[in-house]
């Protein structure tokens, strides 16, 4: 999980990684969701991907990227570069 400030305000925006079965398992089709709350903790907009274990191979920073792409589809395009860039340059805080 990490904060940043979007639009003059400060969101959370966390990841995790479940299976099918609501396990973290990497043994079946692995989930990556994506979470974007706001500093309550309260889910403003949420984004999920599927990893097929039969063609792809689990890779955190893919899975990150498609989750957080769907979690953003109805912020404006404004909006969604603040997001990207701040997730772009959580590491280097």
């Amino acid at each position: 999980m990490f904060s940043a400030s979007i639009d003059n305000k400060k969101v959370l925006i966390d990841f995790d990684y479940l299976n099918d079965a609501g396990k973290r398992d990497k043994n079946n089709r692995i989930i990556t969701i994506c979470q974007i709350m706001n500093e309550n903790r309260e889910v403003i907009s949420d984004g999920s991907a599927f990893l097929n274990v039969l063609e792809d191979s689990f890779n955190k920073e893919t899975g990150r990227k498609v989750a957080l792409t769907r979690a953003l589809e109805s912020f404006p395009k404004e909006i969604r570069k603040q997001y990207w860039n701040a997730y772009l340059n959580r590491k280097k805080k």
